[in-house]
C-alpha cells in the first residue's frame, strides 16, 4: 500500500503544482484514511467524503 500511495503522491504532484483540484477514488473506507493520512503528512489538503460521511456534510464537499 505504502508504494501505491507514494505513487499516487509523484502522479498528483504536477496537478497540485498548477494549482488544481483532483478527486482520488479508493476501494475501501481504510483506504480513504490512509491515502488522506499520507497526503495530509505530505502538507497536501484533503477533503473526505465516502460511506461513512453523512449526505447533507458530504454535499458541501462536492460544492466547494
Amino acid at each position: 500500500l505504502i508504494f501505491v500511495i507514494i505513487m499516487l503522491k509523484l502522479v498528483l504532484e504536477p496537478s497540485l503544482s498548477k494549482g488544481e483540484r483532483v478527486m482520488v477514488f479508493c476501494n475501501t473506507l481504510n483506504s480513504c484514511r490512509a491515502v488522506d493520512h499520507f497526503l495530509r503528512e505530505n502538507n497536501i489538503s484533503t477533503v473526505n467524503y465516502h460511506g461513512a460521511v453523512p449526505a447533507d456534510e458530504g454535499s458541501v464537499f462536492v460544492s466547494s
